[in-house]
């Protein structure tokens, strides 16, 4: 079985949609749980970008 590598710029792109969430949770829904979406956007969003230079390339 052949070992996938891990694409970062999934990670990345993944922690702004959690960071929106999480912006979205805290003005309007649960500022608990915005808040929490905004830690694990950004979580996600620093493993994206410190592994910058393994993102995948685009196929155009």
């Amino acid at each position: 079985m052949k070992k996938k590598e891990i694409d970062y710029r999934a990670f990345f792109a993944i922690g702004v949609v959690f960071m929106g969430a999480g912006v979205t949770f805290l003005a309007s829904v649960n500022k608990g749980l915005g808040a929490a979406f905004i830690g694990v956007g950004a979580l996600y969003m620093i493993i994206g970008g410190k592994n910058k230079d393994k993102w995948k390339k685009v196929k155009k």
